[in-house]
């Protein structure tokens, strides 16, 4: 018997496949490239004052660690959000845990320092470049994050560094008369351990 999380989960999906048509024009060949950690202070892409992170009062960014997720697609991304008017964000989330909870990420796309789907001409190609065959791309997500009280859905805490866990994703969005959602990417437990505890080492050899 399904439980009542699974059906709620479908009854949204369905809904939402009802309400808009769903492009068939989709990326569906996102495939996981590599991992680093970073801080939330040294990325240029990142804002310095958001309402979901924190800020000091001067506006300076506060330390917040981050993991940098870089993917590869032969779908030129800022192409495809230009031509289709489409915006193109990103939804991760902890692949044992309903979709619903915890919110990780920073919702946007990056190529290059370039937010996908900014509203500029494609980056990729340049006067006498070849477009590659393969395109990296990157988002950004939280290491860890307190649990919300109160909130609606309820926003789960979690640290992958306490606690690592396979970390999903997938990239949708669209206009108001068609979406799209792409295949979904699993980014798997014993790597994401692997370089949050890499990290680790490197920082306490580094303040010795």
């Amino acid at each position: 018997m399904l439980r009542t999380s699974t059906l709620a989960w479908l009854a949204s999906l369905i809904a939402m496949l009802l309400s808009s048509c769903i492009s068939m024009n989709t990326p569906g060949d996102l495939t996981f490239a590599s991992i680093k950690v970073g801080d939330w202070r040294d990325q240029t892409e990142l804002p310095e004052l958001d309402t979901v992170v924190e800020s000091l009062a001067d506006g300076a960014k506060r330390h917040r660690l981050l993991l940098k997720i870089e993917f590869t697609s032969a779908t030129d991304l800022e192409r495809f959000a230009s031509k289709n008017s489409y915006n193109v964000l990103n939804r991760t989330f902890l692949c044992g845990r309903p979709p619903g909870s915890p919110e990780m990420s920073y919702p946007f796309v990056y190529r290059r320092g370039v937010q996908v789907d900014a509203p500029m001409p494609s980056s990729i190609k340049q006067q006498g470049d070849q477009v590659p065959t393969l395109i990296t791309y990157y988002i950004f997500v939280d290491v860890a994050r307190a649990k919300i009280v109160p909130s609606k859905p309820p926003q789960e805490g979690f640290d992958l560094r306490r606690s690592a866990e396979d970390v999903c994703f997938y990239l949708g969005g669209g206009n108001e008369l068609s979406k799209f959602r792409s295949n979904t990417v699993v980014i798997p437990t014993k790597v994401i351990a692997a370089v949050l505890r890499a990290a680790s080492e490197f920082s306490n050899e580094s303040s010795h």
